[in-house]
């Protein structure tokens, strides 16, 4: 098991990089998620566009 004053020393020495990484990385997934939700939406217009051709 590892004692207090282990995991303090870690969490001094590696809190920093750890709290940027995640923050970065839940940044990222907003941005992913809005992106997959705008191609989505030109996919399925071009989709409708193109059945309305046809028609």
């Amino acid at each position: 098991m590892i004692e207090i004053s282990s995991l303090i020393e870690i969490m001094s020495k590696y809190g920093f990089p750890i709290a940027i990484s995640l923050y970065l990385l839940f940044r990222f997934e907003r941005r992913l998620e809005r992106l997959e939700r705008l191609f989505i939406e030109k996919v399925s217009e071009r989709n409708d566009d193109e059945s309305s051709k046809k028609n």
